[in-house]
C-alpha cells in the first residue's frame, strides 16, 4: 500500500472520483492531477448529458464510451508522466 497514491475530487453536484496511481512510476503534481479530475469530470458531464443514459447515483457509470474516455485519459496521463521522469 505504500506503492499507491489516493486522490479525491467533488464536485459541486457531490460527485465524486477517487484516483488511485502507483507511485513507482513517477511523482504526479497536483496541477497535473487537477488536470486529470478536470477531463474526467468532463467526461462524466459528457456522459450524464446523454438523453438515453439514466443516472443511477448509488451504481459506478458502466458505459462503453465513458471507460473509454476514462482509459484514454490514463493513457494520456501515463504517457505524460513517463516524459517527466
Amino acid at each position: 500500500m505504500e506503492d499507491l497514491a489516493v486522490y479525491g475530487y467533488i464536485t459541486n453536484t457531490r460527485v465524486k472520483f477517487i484516483v488511485v496511481v502507483s507511485i513507482t512510476d513517477g511523482i504526479i503534481r497536483d496541477a497535473d492531477m487537477k488536470a486529470i479530475f478536470r477531463t474526467i469530470h468532463s467526461a462524466y458531464v459528457s456522459q450524464v448529458c446523454n438523453p438515453f443514459y439514466a443516472v443511477d447515483s448509488q451504481r459506478a457509470v458502466n458505459s462503453k464510451a465513458f471507460i473509454r474516455a476514462i482509459d484514454a485519459i490514463g493513457l494520456r496521463a501515463n504517457s505524460r508522466s513517463a516524459l517527466d521522469i
